[in-house]
């Protein structure tokens, strides 16, 4: 998982809380460290010291306030901006893995200003984090936002980090098959299984269910089909606004097996369209 610690603009934009989080990557006394391993520190774009990474950040800062070229309304002061990469548990990355992810993560948020990394390797559960700090400001003429700029218009900042979490989670799967890890995404969409709606729905189910049977079903609890395709059905929750989309063939054998859990009869078995029909590919879609 790629996820974006969001300090405040007042403690972004202060050279103490600047300095206490650059401190935090190394500091193998803190509460938070107590097992973890502290590893590979290091800078891009700048000394390699924690002084040479915060005389960097105030330095861009600087010349971004002294910048007016093409910019409009009151210039920011937020410093830096902190992007966190945690592994699964149980993975215990090598050296030679965090330094392909690093590169990768690096590469997608500072491309054109100076960031300071390092690894916390969990000693109990093999999971690693890995903590960059980013300057606010890229040192281009103009200046600019480092981060927000970069992810502007149509490329928004936390698809990026989805696909760049896929990307390593394919790449970990790929060293390690047996694992069958799963991506932030993939996790994110198992939270909204059909088993909760599955066994709202079969309270109203009074025969053997169908694909075609599922919009009745929705209606009878109260909620609202908003669009059907060959194999999913979209719909908005009772005092909800945003549709969420499910496949219909999960939610048909979910609710069955609700149903047995709940012994309603007649549920002896399934009726569903033929698989080449569906063209069902075994998953939700969301």
């Amino acid at each position: 998982m790629i996820k974006l610690i969001r300090h405040s603009t007042r403690r972004a934009s202060s050279r103490n809380h600047l300095a206490k989080r650059v401190a935090y990557l190394e500091d193998r006394k803190h509460r938070n460290h107590k097992v973890k391993e502290i590893l590979c520190a290091r800078n891009y774009r700048c000394g390699n010291s924690s002084n040479d990474f915060i005389h960097e950040v105030l330095l861009i800062n600087a010349l971004y306030q002294d910048s007016h070229n093409g910019r409009r309304g009151r210039p920011g002061h937020r410093l830096f901006e902190e992007i966190v990469y945690s592994s699964p548990k149980g993975v215990w990355l090598d050296e030679s893995e965090r330094r392909i992810i690093e590169s990768a993560i690096v590469r997608m948020v500072a491309l054109n200003t100076a960031c300071r990394t390092a690894w916390h390797m969990d000693t109990v559960t093999g999971r690693a984090d890995m903590h960059l700090l980013l300057a606010a400001r890229t040192r281009t003429t103009p200046p600019a936002s480092s981060l927000w700029s970069r992810f502007s218009g149509s490329t928004h900042i936390f698809v990026e980090f989805d696909l760049c979490d896929e990307k390593i989670v394919n790449f970990l799967n790929s060293m390690r098959p047996q694992l069958h890890l799963k991506s932030a995404s993939q996790l994110r969409h198992a939270k909204y299984a059909s088993k909760p709606l599955a066994a709202e729905l079969a309270q109203f189910a009074k025969g053997p269910v169908t694909v075609d049977s599922l919009p009745s079903l929705v209606t009878l609890a109260g909620h609202t089909v908003v669009s059907r395709t060959e194999k999913t059905i979209s719909l908005i929750f009772k005092g909800r606004s945003r549709p969420r989309r499910y496949n219909s063939r999960n939610l048909v054998e979910d609710i069955v097996k609700e149903a047995l859990k709940q012994e309603l009869k007649p549920f002896s078995g399934i009726v569903l369209t033929p698989d080449s029909e569906l063209n069902y590919e075994g998953r939700n879609e969301f």
